[in-house]
């Protein structure tokens, strides 16, 4: 779970974007799904979303091939709008 002052930080950054998420955690246990997925009701705006990762067990073996996923910059943005 990600600190107080960095949730508030994220908060504040996207204040004027409501689609925007923001990640609280990366991952968490069957136990943490289970609690919130019991009691969302309390937690209003908080929603469980299954995310992939890519995994890159031989670093950068045959990348040239088979690409790279990563989020995007905010240097790389202009260039796709």
């Amino acid at each position: 779970m990600a600190p107080h002052n960095t949730i508030t930080a994220q908060l504040r950054r996207y204040a004027d974007e409501p689609l925007t998420p923001i990640v609280l955690s990366g991952s968490i246990s069957r136990d943490e799904y289970d609690f919130f997925k019991e009691r969302q009701f309390e937690f209003p705006g908080v929603e469980l979303a299954q995310t992939y990762e890519r995994s890159y067990p031989y670093n950068s073996l045959a990348a040239q091939v088979l690409g790279y996923v990563g989020p995007i910059t905010s240097a790389e943005l202009p260039a796709t709008l």
